[in-house]
């Protein structure tokens, strides 16, 4: 029997307080500039900046394969479109305009929802709106907004886990708790958030108990020690390596910074972002979970056998 304690989401609660500089001394947060080349997401999480939001009169859609922005420029004075500056890259945008001799900024979206085209960015100016046009790479992920915020991770991040649970694994049960139930808010009662027990008396610390965890995305959370991001970096990637923890096998390894059960909101975000760019850069391993549970989770991942195969037989798997 797996031991684990499965959260259903509450009705949500209110916003948690804005993130602080001094939770971590490893980094704010590490996201890669490209998708990860192995099949795992490492995540480094110290304390990460307050979520940079659009100006009040601004509206935004996702048509698709683009994503639009319009703000209300009417009433800053702008007189043509050599007042306004705009700065983007595949993973920001900054929009600034000159108003009354004055360099303001419109809006700073230090990181998008995803990546974009930056090289095929259009923006003109419609009577008293700008207009910023961003080209998407991952076309069929759906934006909820323009920035990789709290709230469009939560709302977002449904249509990449398609029905698969999250199971959160690592060595404190309390922080597994704290972090599952904060996801389970957030996504609300869509899809189930598992937290596991911590320690030798928790299934995920066992080798043989997996059988079951592979059928979600396992995030592993881990309380570093390092002074640095690269060296908390190294040392994840020491601990997927080498095998030395059941926790190795988990999809998604975070590391943090140290604990404080108040900022368990940035703790969660990071885990989200993590499962994020998982799911994008090996778009098939949803379905492949979903095909091992219809299975009957019958401990052949990540190499799955045909219908019909025992793992109690002597037959040797087909796999090999």
């Amino acid at each position: 029997m797996l031991a684990s304690t499965c959260f259903s989401a509450p009705p949500p609660s209110s916003s948690s307080p804005s993130i602080p500089t001094h939770l971590a001394t490893l980094c704010c947060c590490f996201r890669p500039p490209a998708r990860p080349p192995w099949p795992r997401s490492l995540l480094l999480l110290g304390a990460f900046p307050p979520p940079t939001r659009p100006l009040p009169r601004a509206s935004f859609t996702d048509g698709g394969g683009e994503v639009e922005l319009r703000l209300d420029i009417g009433k800053l004075g702008i007189e043509n479109s050599r007042d306004v500056f705009v700065d983007v890259d595949d993973t920001s945008l900054l929009l600034r305009a000159k108003s009354d001799g004055t360099l303001r900024t419109l809006i700073n979206v230090k990181q998008l929802f995803d990546r974009i085209k930056s090289s095929e960015t259009i923006w003109f100016i419609d009577e008293d709106q700008l207009v910023v046009n961003l080209k998407k790479v991952e076309q069929e992920l759906k934006w909820p907004d323009i920035d990789e915020s709290w709230e469009s991770l939560t709302s977002g991040i449904t249509q990449l886990l398609t029905g698969i649970s999250v199971h959160i694994v690592g060595d404190s049960t309390d922080i597994n708790e704290a972090v599952a139930k904060e996801i389970a808010e957030g996504i609300g009662h869509v899809r189930t958030v598992v937290a596991t027990l911590g320690g030798k008396q928790g299934a995920a610390s066992r080798f043989d108990k997996w059988q079951y965890l592979h059928a979600g995305f396992t995030v592993w959370l881990s309380v570093s020690d390092a002074s640095d991001e690269a060296s908390a970096k190294e040392e994840a990637r020491r601990s997927v390596s080498s095998g030395n923890v059941a926790y190795a096998k988990a999809d998604v390894v975070v590391k943090l910074g140290g604990w404080d059960p108040e900022y368990t909101r940035a703790v969660a975000q990071g885990c989200l972002v993590a499962l994020k760019q998982l799911t994008l850069a090996d778009k098939k391993l949803a379905g492949k979970k979903s095909l091992y549970m219809r299975l009957g989770c019958r401990g052949d991942w990540p190499n799955i056998e045909p219908p019909g195969w025992d793992p109690d037989s002597d037959a040797p798997p087909t796999n090999i």
